[in-house]
């Protein structure tokens, strides 16, 4: 799996996506203090998509492979 870390500076709308798979993938979102805020599972190769008012403060997406197939 691998993990990307991101930081807002102020509350406001953060769209996140992981598109053009070629096996199936989850997208994990959470908070500094390792607490899930929010997760896209949707089956196959379909996009994951999360759209979220997130307030300031450091965040951490997990993507993580659902199968043993490469997802890129």
């Amino acid at each position: 799996h691998d993990v990307y870390k991101f930081t807002v500076s102020t509350q406001r709308s953060v769209p996140i996506s992981l598109t053009n798979l070629s096996a199936n993938a989850d997208l994990r979102l959470y908070n500094s203090r390792g607490q899930a805020v929010a997760a896209s599972t949707y089956s196959g190769g379909s996009d994951e998509l999360l759209e979220l008012n997130l307030g300031k403060g450091t965040f951490y997406i997990d993507v993580v492979s659902a199968t043993t197939s490469r997802t890129g």
